[in-house]
């Protein structure tokens, strides 16, 4: 509970069963995507429930099983360059393909002699083919330019995009539902005690506007 107020989630379900946490996440799913990061045993039901899941690289066998993305540093900063590393690859998809559809639908009528009415000429098959190659190693060159992916927190603060929205809609929405333990903590333990050790399991809603 500590470690959510220091980062202003305010819906937070403490010791939380294995199943109930499932049942949280196919709840939040009725009306959001949701992700959830996790890395014990009891976390591997709300992985499989979840549209994302997520497992630290040092946690349980069944966790790994059931994620979707295993982040092997187990560093919860490298979710974000997951994120990242998506969202620049799924524009460069975007990019290819805008860049094919022009290109044929530019060079494909020329190659059908749309222009021969106009010119008396046709495109010669040599030229067409060396077209048509060119466009595959233009598409295949700007997929690879993705090797040179740099995090961001390693970007020059003027080449680092700035996110128009927060990744949550609003922090308020996301829901952190810590490991249950073997033995619950006492409850004379006063909430500040080890804050970072006991959240394990995130779900949020991304917000419409998030990159």
């Amino acid at each position: 509970r500590a470690a959510a107020a220091a980062v202003g989630i305010r819906n937070v379900a403490a010791q939380t069963r294995p199943q109930d946490k499932a049942g949280r996440v196919q709840a939040l799913r009725a009306n959001h995507v949701v992700a959830v990061v996790g890395d014990g045993v009891n976390d591997g039901p709300a992985l499989a429930a979840a549209d994302l899941g997520v497992a630290l690289g040092a946690g349980s066998h069944l966790a790994l099983e059931t994620a979707d993305l295993v982040l092997s540093r187990s560093r919860l900063d490298d979710l974000l360059v997951a994120l990242d590393v998506a969202t620049a690859t799924f524009n460069r998809i975007r990019a290819n393909l805008l860049a094919s559809l022009l290109f044929n639908s530019i060079a494909m009528p020329l190659a059908a002699g749309a222009l021969y009415p106009l010119t008396k000429t046709q495109v010669p098959p040599q030229l067409a083919a060396a077209a048509m190659v060119s466009s595959s190693l233009a598409v295949v060159a700007s997929s690879l330019s993705l090797a040179a992916y740099v995090p961001p927190s390693a970007r020059p603060p003027h080449r680092r995009r700035r996110r128009r929205k927060p990744r949550f809609a609003d922090s308020r929405d996301a829901l952190a539902l810590p490991l249950l333990a073997d033995e619950p903590p006492a409850r004379d333990a006063p909430d500040s005690a080890e804050p970072l050790a006991a959240p394990r399991l995130v779900a949020g809603t991304p917000s419409a506007h998030s990159q």
